[in-house]
């Protein structure tokens, strides 16, 4: 199975590369982008902080939305950040300014798995193709 995923993520960058981003299928896109996560990750043996140190250096990536990047959080992201991750808490009798911090997304540099996932997610939906082209390009020179 392993080696039939490879073939045609193989594929998907090789008709990348030649008809672009645009003329892709949303499908094949989101193909592109979980595989290409998938193998930097280690098959998501690794955690986000990692990730980023390692490939998306020349990136440029909001230290905002990660907690511990470069700075040290306050005592209120890391409450935001465990409300957030945590579904069970109710969040409703809180002040309005802070429900909707709440629901601004916030990922810390240990987060694994899925929140990887919706870290990358959350990238392609601001840039679309500029993430999927510096991705690749990264697949390309690093797969060499």
């Amino acid at each position: 199975m392993h080696d039939n995923k490879y073939l045609y993520f193989k594929n998907l960058v090789y008709n990348y590369l030649t008809i672009g981003y645009p003329r892709m299928d949303i499908f094949d896109k989101e193909i592109l982008l979980m595989t290409i996560v998938d193998i930097f990750t280690k098959q998501f043996s690794k955690n986000l902080g990692w990730m980023i140190k390692r490939y998306m250096i020349d990136y440029n990536i909001n230290s905002d939305d990660i907690l511990f990047y470069n700075n040290v959080p306050s005592l209120k992201q890391i409450s935001i950040h465990t409300i957030q991750r945590n579904k069970n808490i109710n969040y409703n009798i809180l002040c309005y300014n802070l429900q909707l911090q709440i629901k601004k997304p916030l990922w810390s540099i240990l987060d694994t798995n899925t929140n990887i996932l919706n870290f990358m997610r959350y990238l392609y939906n601001k840039d679309k193709s500029k993430l999927l082209d510096y991705l690749i390009r990264l697949y390309n020179r690093t797969s060499s």
